[in-house]
């Protein structure tokens, strides 16, 4: 792994957590005070599982914005400041506090920013992704854990809890609303697939898309912000498709939740749906990534199986779409996914019978 300033800027290079471009953060921080939504400044949204939040009416992208408050606000800590100083900014991240249990100060911090739209939206290998207004859910959250996570094949994993924390918090939302939705969870399977199976309930497709009904939902984009100590600070990037209309969808291969529910009248407005998706997502994620900091090789262990449970790639036909350093590559291996592995990769047994192993790349599945 390459390694750049260790006070304020990021380690790039590893294979599923990106470094971020340090000068777009920077234009992110200049502009945030400009945004900020007043009815969530005066602290009126349900956000009991986070430590601090804040809703941009408009922002460029919330990872971006996400990570310039971490660097403006690391940069202000005092040389001599320890790992429990670093949770500590990441705690106050926002400033409008959540209504989370004093008993957090001994768990992984959580912080969160929100947008109601972004128009420089970024997701894997540098794609796009642009919403308007009141369609999508989107969600920058901010941690912090230790830096020995970053290594082996510890990090691949936390993209993964945060795709299943994400799907938790759907369906938790959904029962808690009230929302009638003919969806199911997904049924269980084991590690190693034989042949494609039916899954028409919320899965996740490797190695960051959430599925809905076999079409991608949403998608996950996990960065590095920085490094001070021995702590890591990451955002997690999830974007979800809520109320776009079917003929605004960018591909014939995405979806929207409200194309899955018996009447859209069946859904809560979209602040209310929003908003107990957000916090749902901090619950499940600080559950995680808390197990993985505590112990790692058995939280790792739990995580496959669960993704496993939950994979749309599984026994598919699946061409992976190779990249080098978060760059496509223009090579491709195609075959039959077959196998999560324990350090988070994708296994795809080839028409000779070889297996490959894929660390980071698009997977397209049939």
């Amino acid at each position: 792994m390459q390694q750049t300033d260790q006070r304020n800027g990021a380690e790039c290079g590893h294979d599923r957590v990106n470094c971020v471009n340090r000068e777009t953060a920077g234009h992110a921080a200049a502009d945030r005070d400009e945004t900020v939504s007043d009815a969530v400044a005066s602290n009126d949204a349900p956000f009991g599982d986070l430590d601090s939040v804040r809703v941009l009416t408009s922002v460029d992208s919330t990872n971006t914005y996400a990570t310039a408050a971490v660097r403006d606000a690391l940069s202000e800590l005092a040389d001599d400041a320890d790992d429990a100083d670093v949770a500590q900014v990441v705690r106050g991240l926002f400033g409008v506090k959540g209504n989370h249990h004093p008993a957090s100060a001994h768990s992984l911090p959580m912080s969160v920013a929100l947008a109601d739209t972004q128009t420089v939206g970024r997701g894997r290998l540098g794609r796009a992704w642009y919403n308007e207004p009141g369609e999508s859910f989107i969600g920058s959250y901010v941690t912090a854990v230790p830096k020995a996570l970053l290594d082996g094949g510890s990090s691949g994993w936390m993209t993964m809890a945060a795709g299943l924390a994400a799907i938790d918090a759907v369906e938790d939302a959904a029962g808690d609303l009230g929302i009638n939705s003919p969806q199911s969870a997904a049924p269980t399977a084991p590690l190693i697939h034989e042949g494609s199976r039916n899954n028409d309930g919320l899965s996740l497709k490797w190695p960051n898309d959430v599925f809905l009904g076999g079409k991608k939902l949403g998608g996950i984009l996990a960065e590095l912000a920085a490094v001070r100590g021995d702590t890591a600070i990451i955002v997690f990037g999830i974007g979800m498709n809520l109320f776009v209309s079917k003929d605004r969808l960018p591909i014939e291969q995405s979806t929207s939740l409200h194309l899955h529910v018996n009447d859209i009248n069946d859904l809560p407005p979209y602040e209310t749906l929003r908003n107990a998706i957000a916090n749902g997502i901090a619950k499940s994620l600080r559950i995680r990534l808390t197990a993985l900091a505590n112990d790692t090789a058995r939280a790792s262990a739990r995580l496959r199986d669960e993704v496993a449970d939950r994979s749309w790639t599984l026994g598919r036909h699946a061409i992976a779409h190779l990249a080098t350093d978060g760059t496509a590559s223009g090579r491709t291996v195609e075959g039959t996914a077959e196998s999560i592995n324990a350090d988070a990769s994708l296994s795809i047994r080839l028409a000779d019978g070889t297996l490959h192993t894929v660390t980071t790349g698009d997977v397209g599945v049939e």
